[in-house]
């Protein structure tokens, strides 16, 4: 009977099939996820990629299976040596299979119970290889131990590996499997169990990834562990019957099936690897078409010629009516001017990029988009989480912004003392971009593209009290300007002899002075109306983003080795280093609130930490990050922390608990990030190939029909 059953047609073209299938299936989500950067650096992808390897052998052996019965002659009789050399690559993938399931529920559970510790891992390289090189010799260890004290003369009853082995080895590999499966799934358990006590604690990355353990587990439970556990009940009841000998034969067949399911799993998971299968790539399908949202844009927002101007009053006879409010101008109709008592004053020959009436943008939708009828709640304060809450459960729009700014080229943002004013680096053209807030439709609107930089503007900060000032430097041309959004051309060049491109500029909370510090030198105190800096200090080490307090006295710098340095103002020396994260990370980005109680420190190793400055103290941190946090903000009431990273997600926390209050999906990392000085607004940059415009702000609300 057994025999009859490995020689079936169909038996034999279900194996071939799974071969296929299976092997080649798996060996591109391995060429797959190598080959993407992004993917491969990510130390679950690698388990992947050892799990994908173990399909592969098993599609290997199931090839081989089908195609044995097709070649060699049945009535030709083999020995155990030959069926066992036969039976090799279903065994090293049945091995390598349970080792990676088993490493699966272990890299999860630490990810959960041990965040800190279990990050430490993510960034070596050496773990990954090692771990990966540890199951390999492993899995070939346990395949060399079915040779020992076989028989390799005699002829099994049929040429399966499985009948090839001595008792004590078939005992050790079905019982010894049996239980790492028993563990592997009760720790599956443990990780469900604490993924819903911590939902709120929880990132959408890590959401992902428990989505597709969870369907990997299913598919392992179904194709793997009951025909095995079926197989392993008829041998304790020394059962020779008919089912017996199925259950045997499917358990390989199952095995291959199962890997089959896991390249489903991961293409249906992946939003990459869909494209690719569908051949979608380069090509917009009418499903892509369908998830567009078209905007009809009034081409008078783009054509502002205007004499006088402001951001508050602009348009206003456009909403002096309701059903004036959305009418759209054709090209011969003069539009109505606005007040012209306002002193921000754009020259009457600019005009920003031309449109035809009545254009018709398109916006890929992955985030959320909103139609253009929006408000904006101003004057709201914030003063609990319940309230943080409900506040952006009613006003979870996100819209995006006309600045003229290309793709993964907008590294800083800042809005002005009013909120009255939003500019953007533009790192393809080293220019700043400058947009004008509109209060009637709450969008923001280039008016001019400044240049005068020779190289990246890796730093705007617009001064504390004059809302129309801001501060900006160069990383190559080692220059520090000052500039006035009502003028063209820069108000004032210094130039400075820094060995290192400069990094950060900072106005003081005065006013009167500005700080800039370079990548891993130097802090100077300039005075913006004197040509000479006023001092300079050496830091300790580099600096990668610097924070003044309030009270300008102190400046936080945050270096390598996981250090922020403080360093006096006035004198620009050292005064103390706050260890606040682990030596193998760097802090990347720091915010201090307005009354300098608080101070978040974002860092490479994807951790916020949260410090009081009275004791230099830390309090909370945030782990709901996978990746390398890169700007960090509070909001203008100090109770919100926005969180960018290269997460394809921002987290909003409530600072006084560390809780989560919302999250903005994205469709690639946060460069940067920065909250409107008097709403709850968030101003995002995203690094999406898919934005065609990638400065967006989150945090409007829906307007009612009888408000429109």
């Amino acid at each position: 009977m057994p025999i009859e059953i490995e020689n079936n047609p169909l038996v034999m073209t279900a194996r071939l099939i799974v071969f296929f299938l299976c092997t080649f299936g798996n060996t591109f989500v391995v060429l797959f996820i190598l080959r993407s950067k992004t993917l491969r650096r990510e130390n679950f992808n690698i388990l992947l990629v050892q799990l994908s390897i173990s399909d592969i052998f098993l599609g290997i052996g199931n090839g081989m299976r089908g195609v044995q019965f097709l070649i060699i002659d049945s009535s030709q009789a083999q020995t155990n040596i030959e069926c066992a050399l036969i039976g090799i690559p279903i065994v090293i993938g049945s091995y390598l299979s349970e080792i990676n399931m088993f490493l699966i529920a272990v890299d999860r559970l630490a990810c959960v119970m041990a965040p800190v510790f279990f990050r430490f891992h993510m960034t070596q390289k050496v773990f990954a290889v090692g771990r990966f090189t540890f199951a390999q010799l492993l899995a070939m260890f346990l395949v060399g131990l079915q040779f020992v004290g076989m028989d390799g003369n005699q002829h099994p009853p049929v040429c399966n590996a499985l009948y090839t082995w001595q008792p004590a080895y078939k005992d050790f590999y079905l019982y010894g499997t049996s239980c790492i499966d028993i563990v592997s799934l009760c720790s599956y358990g443990v990780i469900l169990l604490v993924f819903r006590q911590n939902k709120k604690e929880t990132t959408g990355k890590q959401r992902q990834f428990y989505c597709v353990v969870f369907f990997v587990v299913v598919a392992f439970i179904i194709f793997w562990m009951i025909p095995k556990l079926t197989f392993l009940a008829h041998l304790l009841l020394q059962s020779k019957s008919v089912a017996m000998q199925i259950s045997a034969v499917l358990v390989g067949y199952l095995e291959g099936v199962n890997g089959i399911a896991n390249v489903c799993i991961f293409v249906a998971t992946n939003q990459e690897a869909r494209r690719l299968v569908l051949r979608r790539k380069t090509v917009t399908t009418a499903v892509e078409k369908s998830r567009q949202q078209t905007f009809t844009v009034d081409p008078y927002v783009f054509r502002m010629h205007l004499n006088d101007s402001s951001a508050r009053h602009m348009f206003r006879s456009l909403s002096s009516t309701p059903a004036t409010r959305h009418r759209s101008f054709s090209p011969s109709a003069s539009p109505p001017r606005p007040s012209a008592s306002l002193p921000l004053s754009v020259p009457e020959t600019f005009a920003g990029p031309t449109l035809p009436p009545a254009t018709t943008l398109r916006f890929p939708t992955k985030e959320k988009e909103t139609p253009l009828a929006v408000k904006v709640a101003f004057g709201v304060r914030l003063g609990s989480y319940d309230e943080a809450v409900r506040h952006f459960a009613k006003n979870p729009l996100i819209r995006a912004t006309f600045l003229e700014v290309e793709d993964k080229s907008a590294g800083c943002l800042a809005f002005n003392c009013d909120g009255s004013i939003l500019a953007c680096n533009n790192a393809k053209h080293n220019s700043i971009s400058i947009g004008q807030l509109d209060y009637s439709s709450n969008l923001i609107k280039q008016f001019r593209d400044a240049k005068g930089h020779e190289s990246l503007v890796p730093s705007i900060d617009f001064h504390p009290e004059n809302k129309y000032r801001f501060v900006s430097c160069g990383t190559g041309d080692r220059m520090v300007c000052v500039w006035d959004v009502r003028e063209k051309e820069v108000a004032t060049r210094i130039y400075l002899n820094n060995d290192s491109k400069l990094w950060r500029s900072k106005w003081t909370p005065s006013g009167q002075q500005i700080l800039v510090a370079d990548q891993f030198d130097s802090l100077t105190l300039i005075d913006p109306r004197k040509p000479i800096p006023l001092k300079v200090g050496d830091m300790m080490g580099d600096c990668r983003d610097i924070c003044i307090e309030p009270g300008g006295k102190y400046v936080f710098t945050g270096a390598h080795k996981g250090r922020v340095d403080v360093y006096s103002i006035a004198e620009l020396k050292h005064m103390t280093t706050i260890k606040a994260h682990p030596d193998h990370s760097y802090c990347s980005s720091i915010a201090i609130t307005s009354d300098g109680s608080t101070m978040a420190v974002g860092s490479s190793d994807s951790i916020c930490s949260l410090w009081k400055l009275d004791q230099f103290m830390c309090t909370r941190t945030i782990g709901r990050l996978d990746y390398n946090v890169t700007s960090v903000a509070f909001s203008h009431c100090d109770n919100l922390l926005a969180i960018g990273a290269e997460d394809h997600f921002i987290d909003i926390a409530y600072q006084k608990t560390a809780e989560r209050v919302a999250e903005v999906q994205l469709a690639g990392g946060c460069p940067a990030l920065a909250w409107h000085p008097s709403a709850y607004l968030l101003a995002y940059s995203t690094e999406s190939d898919l934005k065609a415009m990638p400065v967006r702000i989150y945090g409007y609300g829906r307007i009612d029909e009888d408000e429109a």
